[in-house]
């Protein structure tokens, strides 16, 4: 995984890069686990603990897409059929209580359980899950955040001799209360 972290600096400024990371990371037994690329093995740590400092997210490889596929909790919504990338494709839109969610928000030594929404969208032929957007919603003031969204584009990736639908690219945007 290649994570690449940006900020700008005020609403009326472009972001600007800050750094990029590499990590292996691996999910085991429904968690996801990280480790510096050659390590020889996956920490049993956070990401927080491994990456020291900085805006870091965990999810994304797995755990938002159990979330909404298989976990039961969010209740969905037939949002209709579109046009994506010249691809006709089917869109739900759900959302998942805060109260059930398990969906953890930390800004410094501030940590809430927050309830989340968003929208999926799946090739109409293959039901091939192309997108997934997880939008954090109901945030405590006291984390000083206005909003987060985290939007995962998938594909077919090779691996031996099997193709896996797995993240290709992963965005994350969050903006602070005060207005950046």
């Amino acid at each position: 995984e290649t994570i690449e972290r940006s900020r700008r600096r005020s609403p009326f400024h472009k972001f600007e890069p800050v750094d990029t990371l590499r990590l292996e990371v691996a999910l085991v037994n429904g968690k996801e686990l990280f480790s510096w690329p050659g390590a020889g093995q996956f920490e049993e740590k956070g990401i927080g603990e491994i990456v020291a400092g900085g805006t870091i997210t965990t999810g994304d490889f797995a755990a938002h897409a159990r979330t909404v596929f298989v976990s039961g909790l969010p209740t969905f919504t037939y949002a209709g059929e579109e046009v994506r990338q010249n691809r006709s494709v089917v869109r739900y839109d759900y959302q998942v209580a805060a109260f059930i969610s398990g969906y953890h928000v930390r800004v410094g030594e501030k940590r809430a359980t927050v309830a989340s929404r968003g929208s999926f969208w799946a090739d109409r032929e293959t039901r091939d899950l192309l997108r997934l957007e997880v939008r954090v919603d109901e945030i405590p003031p006291e984390l000083g955040l206005s909003g987060a969204i985290t939007s995962i584009d998938y594909g077919k990736v090779r691996v031996g001799n099997s193709d896996f639908l797995l993240p290709r690219s992963v965005e994350f945007v969050a903006s602070h209360a005060s207005g950046y």
